[in-house]
């Protein structure tokens, strides 16, 4: 009989790189022989299209999602839910569980404590975390005491790093094109990426900035106010949400820096993403990402104090970016693989069931 996984998402709402794991997960099992379904509040259609086998089950609704988890909990080998509070659905049934923790509590990114009852819910009833980086690693030791297990999501390397022309659909050409990929919201600091442009037209004065990502976040009303504060409208364009991977690929290509001046959460798949596309890659001290930037020399680090002076050091030798970003291709198409990521996922499994 083959094994049957019940993968829990609160809510797809867009298709970030969370949700991306969980579609390639999820068709890496199915194609050995697992049976996969995934329940989830809502999906997006490019959520749905890019599944092969795994059923999806879309309740509508918070409370009926978490009723019928518990309810059809029992007819799993697995549960495996991604991203909070998905771990907290399923009450201490005699079942094992593996939560991808792609982040923390939101209490728990702002640098608060933890309501305990959550920490001793995770720590006793979930029988492993799996995590994507090493900072995930010691941010989960931290929070809950336990020690997870890293694994590193992949990149599609070969649609990335594809031979083709892209499209300008921004008019952007003749600028020096700052790009920062995902989600508008406070940990990914757009309001720090605007604030910058001003000293750094002064130096560059064709420069533009792309913020390209969901921008339904009440966070954006912030990073709007202050592009008007600063009368940037014509040198920072939001994208809004971008539903196709074409349209992203072609602000990698067209980009001359890729920037993630972010606060300890998220932009992984983007970062690596735009390396293999050609984009050099210059990120905080706090990406999630860091230490494999720095390890393998993927990219740029830089304090969020001096991150204006990082990427004028891009923009002054900006040859010898792409020629490291050329060789960081390399290695992220050899070890950011998603059979690489599925595999280990699998033995996991095999290990619990």
């Amino acid at each position: 009989m083959k094994p049957r996984i019940m993968i829990i998402h609160p809510n797809v709402f867009m298709y970030g790189g969370a949700e991306r794991q969980i579609v390639e997960l999820s068709n890496y099992l199915t194609n050995h022989d697992y049976e996969v379904a995934i329940f989830t509040k809502s999906s997006i259609p490019d959520f749905d299209r890019n599944l092969k086998e795994a059923r999806i089950v879309k309740t509508g609704d918070d409370k009926l999602l978490i009723q019928m988890c518990q309810g059809l909990a029992y007819k799993f080998d697995l549960v495996n839910p991604h991203n909070h509070p998905a771990e907290l659905f399923i009450p201490p049934f005699k079942i094992p569980q593996v939560w991808e923790m792609n982040e923390p509590p939101g209490e728990a990114l702002q640098g608060k404590e933890l309501d305990r009852n959550i920490v001793n819910l995770v720590k006793y009833f979930i029988d492993k975390i799996v995590v994507i980086s090493d900072f995930d690693r010691e941010r989960c030791n931290k929070i809950f005491g336990v020690d997870p297990i890293v694994n590193y999501p992949g990149i599609r390397s070969s649609f990335f790093s594809e031979g083709i022309s892209p499209k300008d659909r921004f008019n952007l050409k003749d600028r020096f094109v700052i790009l920062e990929c995902g989600y508008l919201t406070w940990t990914k600091n757009q309001v720090k990426a605007v604030e910058m442009i001003p000293e750094l037209k002064k130096e560059i004065p064709n420069i533009a900035l792309v913020l390209a990502g969901y921008d339904k976040d009440p966070y954006v009303d912030q990073v709007k106010a202050k592009i008007k504060e600063l009368s940037l409208e014509n040198d920072v364009i939001l994208t809004g949400y971008l539903d196709r991977d074409e349209d992203i690929r072609d602000l990698y290509r067209i980009a001359s820096l890729q920037i993630l001046p972010v606060l300890d959460q998220g932009g992984w798949a983007t970062a690596f993403e735009g390396v293999v596309s050609g984009c050099p890659l210059l990120v905080s001290e706090r990406f999630i990402g860091a230490s494999l930037v720095k390890d393998h020399s993927l990219g740029y680090i830089e304090p969020l104090e001096t991150f204006k002076d990082g990427i004028l050091k891009c923009y002054t030798d900006l040859e010898a970016c792409r020629d490291r970003t050329t060789k960081a291709s390399h290695w992220i198409k050899d070890n950011l693989t998603w059979d690489k990521f599925g595999e280990k996922y699998k033995n996991i499994f095999d290990e619990m069931i």
